[in-house]
């Protein structure tokens, strides 16, 4: 019983540690990459985010 909470506790962790840097990425991605009305024009708006998914499927640890 202890060792499957301890299991649940870790892997409850990973997964917010998952989607902390998933999150920081898309920060990151914005960051670097966003510019002002980037997500205002549904065109522009599209693309980039075709290209985040694309960046953060890149640095997806979990695949």
């Amino acid at each position: 019983m202890l060792r499957e909470e301890l299991l649940r506790s870790k892997n409850d962790e990973i997964a917010r540690c998952l989607l902390s840097r998933k999150r920081k990425l898309s920060e990151l991605y914005f960051a670097t990459v966003g510019f002002a009305g980037a997500t205002e024009n549904p065109s522009a708006d599209s693309l980039y985010h075709q290209k985040e998914q694309a960046f953060l499927d890149a640095n997806d640890l979990s695949k």
